[in-house]
Parts: structure tokens; C-alpha cells; sequence
């Protein structure tokens, strides 16, 4: 793995302006919009198509020697997933020795691209970021060749790509001519130079090699103590992903709220600029590396305080404080959900306009039954013109149906999942490629199709459930190793016990379900490392089972359910810590204890009641505001005690 110059053991760091190029896994990283997939994969073949001229391949140049290809650039569609940058995007940008944007309407509107750019330019401030514009869009983002009347410009190597992405063209270019000054800027060259026609291009390029050569060697000379802290700006940027890998790995328990991973590497980019001035946050980053979590909550929490302090007085700090707290809440998230439940609400009260902060803050009070505050959040969330049709929108819509759920107002939840899958539907539809959209249509169809059940309405339900099979059903035909899953809130399920009157349709309905666990276990087995994929395999075995039960088919309901706890014990195991596959797993010995009572089989039902009571307890005694759990814990107990006064054993 290679991060900005810096490679693994066994390999040499080379010096700075000799061969720096080579050193990276990509020449460039292509950003665009996948609204614009068409104009993009003509320009990235163009680019790692041309041949640079071999009289010119060796020439030293401030990027390093002129290359024989530009290949490989990275470009993977796969990789636009909803608000956050993923895991392999994040790799991609410090494995890439260029940034390439392409700049049109759609680009600029994206937070995607917008995110991707600051990260690069935050992250590696020395690469080149080249700007390619494209004045309009295609009707047709499939189409490999745009008409002929597009116009290109490539910015000037002065301006700021920030500035730089509103589609105002400079000096309209061919496509061409557009082309050849991405190469030359991404070679150090100039454009002239490209062409091997002319005898005076090759003197001209000898004289570039000969003066590139002398300044290179002055500058390795004179520079010397630049290059050094060079170097060392180097090893920091390679500690700053490996601590975002270490934590994101290791601990399932702050990666189980959606957008957490980006919400982490945010929090780790606030600590290590930080930590150049305030000695508070070089201490936390310090405890963070030596893998003392906890400790490292206290200097981060005094560096919130001291901005809060400050934001009291100066309005303008308000914004500061809430960042400060923001990225305390995302390291407490890692072994103390409740911590980082009151560090976002501090966060958001700082900053109200801040959606991302918003969203969080709503997931954990909801997470702690804190439902008027959660459900509040959401809808201010929903209303952001920041958020609208975006993912954080669609999450939030999940969330307030799944609490208008919870208070058993079923007509709004429904109306509110149906607001959900509208806009999974539109994201959905303007990139049929990326994967993570296309399984938020499928969860909005599922959520659909368990309210329409609870209502009693089998054949509404089986049409959403078949939608949400065929969805996955391309899923799990298409790449299935390559669905780079984010988390998803909490997946809703068809709860057991009271059974509808209607018994019709519920063998057609059972059999969808089946078909899209089949589709599940294909996409958990391609993912074996995402444990989000191996929980969503859980829940469909619950669904199954739940389906079953209502049929009475009560063994076959038993072994669905105990390769659904099989699968969660296994994820609890791997992070105690983990509070939401607790609970998952306290919800599943309760379904099987529920069967097992239906079985007369009233010893090991009361086993499986107390194995739930157990982690309840557990659960509400480390969170002893969370509401849920108290709530849980209370019911558990009557299942417990009811089974007791049934076999006459007192309590």
C-alpha cells in the first residue's frame, strides 16, 4: 500500500522530485458525476490510450520523469455511494499521483465530487488538481461518444479549482486540444512538447531535460530541510489512514451508524490539524495511536469546552465549537454510544444548519428511545435545503417512519416510507450502476411491504417485496464483491405474534422473501468482511422465520431463527461493545423463545427468555438513559415471569 510517497516495510521512500509519480498506484483519480459517465469514459480512454513520444519518456520534470502511459487512472463507478466517502475511495485518493475533475452542471451540484476535491486538497496539498469543463450535459449518460458540438477547457494552472468548477468556460478548446493539456499538466510538460513532429520540438525537449535536470539538482541541494519536512508531511498523511482504517476495522461499534466511517475520518483530519497548535489535540492523537480510546476523549473534551467558552462571546466561534464537538462524538461513538449521544446534541445546538450533524444526533436519540428528539431532528433534516433527495433525506425519512412505526401511527410510517422510496427511486434511477442506491430502493421497498402486512394487506405487501427481490436479484447478478455497503439505519422486520386474520397471499408472500434471502446470502458471502451484510443476512433469516410462524410451521420458523441468532452471536462476539447487535441479538433468543413456548417447550423457552433478560440488563445498566432499553428489559421480565407462574416455580 503506498500513501503519498510512503511504502510498506521492505521497500525505499524515494527522494522527493526524482520519481515521485512512480511511487503512486494511479496516475490520476478521475472525479465526476455519474450523470455524466458518457463524456467521462471517453475522456479517461483517451487518456490512458495515448502513448507518450519516446523521445520525451525519462525527462525529469517537477512531477518526476516524463511516463511511457498515463495508465491506470481511477475511475470506478462503483464507488459513488451517498454521502460519504468510502473506503476504497479514500485509498484511491492517497494512492493517486493527480487529481482530474471533470467539471459540469451535474459535478458542481454533487457532494460527492465537492468532497472528494476538498479531501484531496486538504490531504495533498503539493499534487496537481487539473479542472477539464465540459459546457453542457448528455441527454444520454450511457452514450460512450458525446456530439461532436461539446466544447472543453481546461482551467489555467493558476486557478483555484474551487472557483473553478461553475461550467463558465475560459477559452473553449476542442476535444483534442482539451485532452492534450490535462497530459502536458499531468506530465509537467508543456503542450507543444507532446507533439513528436518537429525537429525543433525535440531540440526544445532536450533543452527541458537538460534545465529540468540542473534545477532538480539545486533544489535537491538547497532545498534540503524542505524536503525533509516534506517527508515527515508525508508519514503524517500515512498515519491519518492508517488510524481511519485501524478504528473503522476494528470497531463495528462506531462504523453502525450511517455515514460513521466518514464522520470518523473527518473527526481524525480535525485532530491531526489540531494538533499543530494546540497541544490538547496532539495529546489526543497521540492516546489515539496507542489505542487508548478513552483516554483520548479528555483532551478533546476540554479543547469543545474551551470553544464553547469562546462561542458564548463571539458568534462567529459557534460554528468551531460545533465541529470540536462533532469529532469528540465521533471518537466517544467508539466505545460509548451514550457519550456520543450528548456530545452531537451539544454539537447541534451550536450548529442547527449542519445536516450531517443533525442526522447523527437524530440516529442516537433514537437508538436511546428518545423518540419527540429524534423524530424532531429528522424533520429538520428532511426540510434542509442541504438535504434534499439526498441520502441523509432518505435516512432521515427512514428513521421518522420507523418511530411513527414504533408508536403504532402505521398510516404515517407507511406514508413517510413511501416519501423514502421516492427519492431512493429518483437516485436509483440516475445511476443504475451504483450498487448502494440500488439497495436503498430495496430497503424502502421492504420497509413498504412490512407495514402493508401489519395492515393487513398481503397483496400490496407482495408487490413491494417482489420490487425489492428483483432489485436485489440484479444485485447479487452483477458484481456482487464489489457492493461497497454502507450502514443503513436499523432494518425493520414483520414481528411476530398476532397473526393476521386473513391468511391469503402470505405462501406467495413467504416464498418473495425467500427468493431475496437467497439474494442476500449470495451478496453476504461475495462480503465477507462487511459486517453490515452478514446482520442484513440475520434479519432476512428473522423475516423468514417470522413468515413461517405466522403459518404455523413452527420447527422450520425454529431453524430459521437459530441461523439468524447463529449469524448475530457470531457479529457480538467480534465487538462486545457493539450496543445495536446486543440488542439484535437480545430481540433474537426472545423470537425463540416465543417458538418454543408454542412447542411446549417451556425449560429451554425459559433459557432463551433469560439469555435476552441477560443482555437487557447489560444493556440498560451501561446506558441507563437509554429508554428502549429499560423498556425491553421490562418486557422481558414479564415473559420470564409468566413462563415461571406457568410451570409453577416462583420467582
Amino acid at each position: 500500500m503506498v500513501y503519498d510517497g510512503v511504502i510498506g516495510p521492505g521497500h525505499v521512500v524515494p527522494l522527493p522530485g526524482t520519481s515521485v509519480p512512480d511511487t503512486f498506484k494511479y496516475r490520476a483519480f478521475f472525479s465526476y458525476s455519474p450523470v455524466d459517465f458518457g463524456v467521462a469514459r471517453r475522456v479517461r480512454g483517451r487518456l490512458e490510450r495515448f502513448r507518450v513520444d519516446r523521445e520525451l519518456v525519462g525527462c525529469p520534470t517537477r512531477l518526476g520523469p516524463v511516463p511511457e502511459t498515463l495508465r491506470p487512472i481511477f475511475s470506478d463507478r462503483h464507488d459513488f455511494f451517498g454521502p460519504s466517502l468510502g473506503s476504497a475511495t479514500v485509498a484511491a485518493l492517497a494512492e493517486s499521483a493527480a487529481l482530474i475533475i471533470l467539471a459540469s452542471p451535474h459535478s458542481v451540484r454533487s457532494r460527492y465530487v465537492t468532497k472528494q476535491i476538498k479531501f484531496f486538497k486538504l490531504r495533498h496539498p503539493g499534487r496537481p488538481v487539473i479542472v477539464l469543463i465540459v459546457e453542457s450535459v448528455l441527454d444520454d449518460p450511457e452514450q460512450a461518444n458525446p456530439p461532436s458540438g461539446f466544447r472543453f477547457a481546461v482551467v489555467p494552472e493558476w486557478a483555484d479549482p474551487a472557483d473553478a468548477l461553475p461550467p463558465d468556460l475560459y477559452e473553449s478548446d476542442g476535444f483534442e486540444l482539451a485532452i492534450a493539456k490535462v497530459i502536458a499538466r499531468l506530465i509537467g510538460v508543456g503542450v507543444r512538447d507532446l507533439s513528436p513532429r518537429s525537429d525543433a520540438v525535440r531540440r526544445r525537449r532536450r533543452r527541458i531535460c537538460a534545465a529540468a535536470a540542473v534545477a532538480m539538482a539545486v533544489a535537491a541541494t538547497a532545498g534540503g530541510v524542505f524536503l525533509w519536512q516534506s517527508h515527515h508531511s508525508k508519514l503524517a498523511v500515512a498515519e491519518f489512514v492508517a488510524l481511519v482504517e485501524r478504528y473503522s476495522l476494528a470497531s463495528p461499534t462506531q462504523a453502525a451508524a450511517p455515514g460513521a466511517k466518514e464522520s470518523f475520518a473527518e473527526a481524525i483530519t480535525a485532530i491531526v490539524e489540531g494538533a499543530v497548535t494546540d497541544e490538547r489535540y496532539a495529546d489526543a492523537l497521540g492516546l489515539l495511536k496507542a489505542g487508548k480510546v478513552a483516554e483520548a476523549e479528555r483532551p478533546l473534551k476540554a479543547a469543545a469546552e474551551d470553544k464553547a467558552m469562546q462561542a458564548a462571546s463571539v458568534r462567529r466561534s459557534a460554528k468551531a465549537a460545533a465541529a470540536a464537538y462533532r469529532a469528540l462524538a465521533s471518537i466517544a461513538a467508539i466505545s460509548d454510544p451514550g457519550r456520543a449521544r450528548e456530545y452531537y446534541a451539544k454539537a447541534t445546538r451550536f450548529d442547527p444548519s449542519d445536516v450531517v450533524g443533525l442526522f447523527r444526533n437524530g440516529w442516537f436519540q433514537q437508538e436511546a428511545g428518545q423518540f419527540d428528539v429524534a423524530e424532531a431532528t429528522y424533520r429538520r433534516v428532511i426540510t434542509s435545503d442541504q438535504a434534499s433527495n439526498s441520502e441523509w433525506a432518505l435516512w432521515a425519512h427512514f428513521g421518522k417512519g420507523d418511530i411513527e412505526r414504533e408508536r403504532g401511527h402505521l398510516d404515517e410510517a407507511l406514508a413517510t416510507y413511501r416519501q423514502a422510496r421516492t427519492i431512493a427511486q429518483s437516485r436509483a434511477k440516475a445511476d443504475l450502476a451504483n450498487l448502494g442506491w440500488q439497495y436503498d430502493l430495496a430497503i424502502s421497498n421492504e420497509r413498504i411491504g412490512d407495514l402493508l402486512m401489519a395492515l393487513g394487506d398481503h397483496g400490496e405487501a407482495l408487490k413491494s417485496y417482489r420490487a425489492q427481490q428483483e432489485v436485489l436479484s440484479r444485485m447479487a447478478s452483477r458484481d456482487p464483491d464489489r457492493v461497497d455497503r454502507q450502514s443503513h439505519p436499523a432494518v425493520s422486520d414483520i414481528e411476530a405474534g398476532n397473526v393476521p386474520a386473513a391468511q391469503d397471499r402470505l405462501a406467495e408472500v413467504l416464498a418473495s422473501q425467500q427468493a431475496s434471502l437467497a439474494d442476500i446470502a449470495r451478496l453476504a458471502r461475495a462480503n465477507l468482511a462487511d459486517a453490515g451484510w452478514q446482520r442484513d443476512l440475520a434479519v432476512s433469516y428473522e423475516r423468514v422465520g417470522n413468515l413461517l410462524l405466522w403459518q404455523d410451521h413452527l420447527t422450520v420458523a425454529l431453524s430459521s431463527f437459530s441461523v439468524s441468532l447463529a449469524i448475530v452471536d457470531r457479529l457480538a462476539r467480534v465487538d462486545p461493545g457493539n450496543a445495536g447487535w446486543q440488542h439484535d441479538l437480545a430481540l433474537t433468543h426472545v423470537r425463540i423463545g416465543d417458538v418454543l413456548v408454542q412447542q411446549h417447550d417451556l425449560p429451554e423457552a425459559l433459557k432463551s427468555y433469560q439469555a435476552s433478560l441477560a443482555i437487557a440488563e447489560r444493556l440498560a445498566k451501561a446506558d441507563p438513559a437509554n429508554d428502549r432499553w429499560r423498556h425491553e428489559m421490562a418486557t422481558t421480565y414479564g415473559k420470564v415471569a409468566d413462563l415461571l407462574a406457568e410451570q409453577d416455580r416462583p420467582q
